[in-house]
């Protein structure tokens, strides 16, 4: 049985830095924020087509990992979903029927509780409390099984690496 935990939240809140520490920790399968690879390799601008195309392949690495016992995702297919929404200010059924496919059994919301840092893939600070709004939406809306992760640093991976813990040994059980 595979279980997938999906990192999950704004940019700049520590998503890729935990993803990191919890790859380290447990050494299973993991998938990185496929939208980095493509826009590195294909530059900075980008469509609607584009998302989509990231979308795509993003769920085509879900699907080809779904046989290990764990995996973890840097970001997954919601993120794309609010991504164009945002962007776009409309709604795409084929983003969220691509999410709701590959849902991962346990999300991380992440909060902006870090200090926002540049990077050029990254599109706006003030824009965190709309993400993290769209993000509880969507995994309240679709009954995700989800814990909001307010903290930081040490405490933060101590709490998350607790919670996967306990939500492998019930779904082993």
């Amino acid at each position: 049985m595979s279980f997938k935990v999906a990192i999950v939240g704004p940019e700049s809140t520590g998503k890729t830095t935990v993803f990191q520490y919890l790859q380290s920790y447990y050494k299973c399968t993991t998938i990185n924020d496929y939208s980095r690879k493509y826009l590195s390799k294909n530059g900075l601008k980008y469509s609607e087509k584009d998302i989509l195309t990231m979308a795509t392949n993003h769920s085509n690495l879900i699907r080809n990992s779904s046989d290990t016992a764990l995996t973890i995702l840097d970001t997954d297919l919601l993120n794309y979903v609010i991504w164009y929404e945002v962007k776009y200010n409309k709604f795409d059924d084929h983003l969220l029927n691509l999410w709701r496919d590959n849902q991962a059994d346990l999300y991380f919301l992440l909060l902006p509780t870090l200090s926002w840092e540049y990077d050029e893939m990254r599109e706006s600070e003030f824009t965190q409390d709309l993400l993290v709004n769209l993000h509880f939406k969507y995994l309240k809306e679709n009954n995700c099984f989800y814990y909001i992760i307010d903290s930081c640093c040490k405490k933060r991976l101590n709490k998350i690496i607790f919670l996967i813990n306990h939500a492998l040994h019930l779904h082993h059980c």
